[in-house]
């Protein structure tokens, strides 16, 4: 009778070869990770050009159009790129199996386990609940990955560990949360945080820009980048001027907006200048490529002025008093007092110090997102200067909040604000 069990050594060699596969399975597990997360966004804007054709004008549909089918091309290439990963996934579980058996091991059970890569790739506005589809797949990922046996030590040492990471998030997590809020006010505090009608819009795209200027250290052409940004993401929603003064093809000049685009944009400058003059200074060169309004530059001041004195830990009375005094903003009401008779106001001085009144009446940073929502008004841009704020007084987004909120993101965005956290 022939002697199946293993020697010794022999065992040795095939634990090795386990703990190698092991690991090889995690890397392959984070990149199927990475194209899940990558998704959504995509299937969203394909959704939202669908929901704004018929709209515009001939020339307008034609460009939603051709947008919508470069998302549609985008994930066609992920769902490419995700189901040969997971084709790579399942033969390492097979191998892992194989090694188990010899060993004497119990076996990882496929059946449920293995997740779910198929998007419809042709989204319309009846059929939406990708939402789910996601949950429930990164739910069965999430459980294939717990039965492999690798721990969650092991997981957390790896660098491509989305559970690291942490960015200068607050603006952007405003933004995406008030999205849905914009054109459809709800003047409450009791609302779904995330859905599938979220979405990062201009502020995000322009947050973003101005941190690519800002890790440099303000040597590049900052008109340039905005623009660069700006017309990759042409239908994030920005306003009639700045979409004319993106036109490739004419000469970009301010246009003395005292609009709250400039305040909405500027966190990254109160997260990386040392000192109170440069904040100032830099939030100015911020603004006036297009807003060079004495409100438009006044209004991005003092968002940046508030985020430098709370990263630094200036409690919240001598915030307001330095925004009072050197910036003349009334934040002497509540958010009650506002929020009834409050209407939609894109100006700096009319949405910037309710903005600031939001963070100042707020326990946390969630109470303040729902308090700037519930004001009304230009929703995203208030919830993403209260939230680039809070961000910087309470050391933090919440990590349940950020893992929801960046599922909503393209990886340039996160590769901009990872650099940002490694610089603060």
């Amino acid at each position: 009778m022939t002697d199946i069990t293993p020697s010794l050594s022999d065992k040795t060699e095939k634990e090795k070869e386990l703990d190698s596969l092991q690991i090889e399975l995690l890397l392959s597990s984070v990149k199927l990770a990475r194209y899940l997360l990558d998704t959504p966004p995509l299937r969203l804007k394909a959704v939202q050009c669908e929901m704004a054709f018929g709209d515009e004008n001939w020339i307008a549909r034609k460009a939603i159009e051709w947008q919508r089918k470069d998302c549609l091309k985008e994930l066609n290439k992920l769902k490419h790129e995700s189901q040969k990963e997971l084709d790579k996934f399942i033969f390492i579980l097979n191998q892992i199996n194989n090694i188990n058996l010899s060993l004497g091991l119990s076996q990882i059970p496929f059946e449920n386990m293995i997740p779910d890569t198929e998007f419809q790739l042709d989204p319309s506005v009846e059929n939406t609940n990708w939402g789910m589809e996601f949950e429930n797949c990164m739910k069965q990922f999430t459980q294939t990955i717990e039965n492999t046996g690798i721990t969650a030590n092991l997981i957390e040492k790896q660098p491509l560990s989305l559970n690291r990471r942490k960015y200068m998030f607050g603006a952007i997590t405003g933004d995406i949360i008030g999205s849905r809020f914009e054109f459809n006010n709800y003047k409450g505090v009791d609302f779904e945080l995330f859905t599938s009608k979220c979405c990062f819009t201009d502020d995000t795209v322009c947050t973003i820009a101005i941190a690519e200027w800002a890790l440099n250290n303000y040597q590049d052409d900052l008109v340039a980048i905005v623009r660069k940004w700006g017309n990759k993401y042409p239908y994030a929603g920005y306003g009639g001027t700045f979409v004319r003064w993106l036109n490739p093809n004419v000469i970009p000049a301010p246009y003395n907006s005292w609009g709250n685009g400039s305040a909405m944009r500027v966190s990254s400058v109160g997260w990386l200048c040392n000192d109170i003059d440069t904040v100032l200074e830099r939030a100015k060169q911020s603004a006036e490529i297009t807003h060079n309004h004495p409100e438009g530059i006044k209004g991005a001041q003092a968002v940046a002025s508030a985020i430098y004195f709370a990263r630094v830990g200036k409690d919240k009375a001598f915030i307001k008093d330095f925004i009072e005094q050197r910036f003349a903003y009334n934040l002497n009401q509540t958010c009650d007092e506002i929020r009834p008779v409050y209407e939609f106001d894109v100006s700096c001085q009319g949405s910037v110090p309710q903005a600031i009144i939001a963070f100042l009446e707020s326990r946390d940073f969630e109470d303040s997102i729902r308090l700037a929502v519930s004001l009304g008004g230009d929703s995203d841009t208030i919830a993403a200067i209260t939230g680039s704020i809070a961000e910087a007084f309470y050391q933090g987004v919440p990590e349940a909040i950020k893992a929801k909120a960046v599922t909503y993101l393209p990886q340039e965005f996160l590769d901009i604000l990872q650099k940002i956290e490694e610089r603060k």
